[in-house]
């Protein structure tokens, strides 16, 4: 098996997205928002959760998502 390329890995965040629990969500807040140059996430007005331009990260970040939202894939799936 070969490894995705970074448009596959933002492909496969956009599909899984909505199955991210709470602490996935708050895990990838949190990278994010430690990682240097980033600004807030969070539209002031917006009280229905946080959108995040994925594809607006670096490499390493977009791999850092993608292997936590795999890990909620693959856990689901063996339930």
């Amino acid at each position: 098996m070969t490894d995705k390329n970074t448009k596959q890995k933002l492909i496969y965040i956009k599909r899984y997205a909505d199955i991210l629990d709470e602490d996935i969500s708050m895990n990838i807040y949190t990278i994010v928002r430690k990682s240097p140059h980033q600004s807030a996430l969070r539209d002031s007005q917006c009280d229905q959760g946080i959108y995040l331009n994925v594809s607006e990260l670096d490499e390493e970040l977009i791999d850092n998502i993608y292997s936590m939202i795999k890990r909620r894939v693959d856990s689901i799936i063996l339930k």
